[in-house]
């Protein structure tokens, strides 16, 4: 555990320091656009077993229901053009 905090913190430090380099901006834009567009294809293929179960976890636990298949298309569709557009 201690390992892990010291890591994080190193991590932290790093990017207080240098920030993040292009190619790492450009991956996580990679990653990001990918899930848009993952969740935008599949928006009709999520199940409400998977919906009950982020609101039931919300509710016992505290946990924020982020996940991309709650975010209703329309957002996911406004998500997808303002990525594409840039």
């Amino acid at each position: 555990m201690v390992a892990v905090l010291q890591a994080l913190l190193t991590e932290l430090a790093r990017i207080r320091k240098f920030g993040f380099s292009p190619r790492e901006v450009e991956i996580a834009q990679a990653k990001l656009m990918a899930d848009i567009e993952s969740a935008y294809l599949e928006r009709d293929q999520s199940y409400s077993t998977d919906v009950r179960e982020e609101y039931v976890r919300h509710f016992l636990h505290g946990a924020l229901t982020t996940s991309l298949p709650l975010i209703p298309a329309s957002c996911l569709r406004w998500s997808l053009s303002m990525v594409l557009s840039s």
